[in-house]
């Protein structure tokens, strides 16, 4: 971890310059209360930063950018990569919306040492550059649903991570199989303003829970950022209602990033698939 901060030093001056430089570049945009992003692993671009490239094709607004723990790809903690990342998205005008961490589904934070120091490392990069809001999941390996013990062991790490969280101005995004109330569970716990809930509506159909009634059941403060997704199909297309959901986040005052996962229709394939996921989330959220 020594190491690990001292090279995270080394890179703070330029990284914060950029970052500086990144949210001037994007503040009129960020004026705006839906922005359209998606994951870079939804983009065919895990832990690399072509994926602001494909955005760029897209006409996406930003991406999500994935924590590489256990994926090949371009490593965040090194400064030259950050370097990288940010003058990409300075010079293509696609902003980096968040983090993920998607190697905690199978180094789950329940259980693992590993996956408690790759939050802690994530957490002192995201200042670095700009970011404010992390994705941590809870998937695979580290579902919790039905498994009391391993969330309770997931608040008692939480509570450590939280104070770090708090001092670097960031939020971490709890997504789960849980219902809206194991969410509130956690989140009240730990009772902490930088752990909140990374919202899925279509994880949550999957799981049999109405999710219109579970977004109002968290409410709009408790959500940190969406992800806006189908299987098989394009938005519009397929189970879940944007317009109701539309709707429900009106009624909240929220504002914030929809990021896409998923929602390809394999005749269109994935450039032509997520200008259509784009165009309907504008039409929907901003012309709606």
């Amino acid at each position: 971890m020594h190491h690990l901060s001292r090279r995270l030093f080394l890179g703070s001056t330029l990284g914060t310059c950029l970052a500086s430089q990144i949210r001037l570049a994007t503040a009129a945009g960020s004026a705006q209360r839906f922005r359209i992003g998606a994951c870079d692993w939804s983009l065919g671009a895990t832990c690399q930063s072509r994926a602001l490239e494909v955005a760029r094709e897209i006409g996406l607004d930003g991406v999500q950018v994935n924590f590489r723990t256990v994926e090949q790809g371009e490593d965040l903690r090194l400064p030259e990569v950050r370097e990288r990342y940010q003058t990409k998205s300075a010079e293509l005008g696609v902003a980096i919306c968040s983090l993920a961490i998607s190697g905690l589904n199978r180094v789950p934070l329940a259980t693992n040492d590993r996956a408690e120091e790759w939050v802690r490392e994530c957490i002192e990069v995201m200042p670095l550059m700009g970011q404010k809001v992390v994705l941590l999941a809870f998937f695979g390996e580290a579902d919790l649903r039905g498994k009391p013990e391993l969330q309770e062991r997931v608040i008692e790490r939480l509570r450590r991570l939280a104070p770090r969280a708090e001092k670097a101005g960031v939020i971490l995004g709890v997504e789960s199989t849980l219902d809206a109330e194991g969410h509130l569970r956690i989140v009240r716990a730990v009772d902490s303003p930088a752990v909140k809930v990374y919202y899925d509506m279509l994880n949550m159909l999957h799981q049999g829970y109405d999710p219109y009634e579970d977004m109002r059941k968290l409410g709009g403060e408790l959500i940190c950022e969406i992800h806006c997704k189908e299987s098989g199909t394009i938005l519009g297309k397929g189970r879940l209602d944007f317009r109701r959901i539309k709707g429900i986040l009106d009624d909240f005052g929220w504002q914030g990033w929809l990021v896409l996962e998923g929602a390809v229709d394999p005749a269109l394939g994935l450039v032509e698939s997520y200008k259509r996921n784009a165009d309907f989330l504008r039409q929907v959220f901003l012309r709606g």
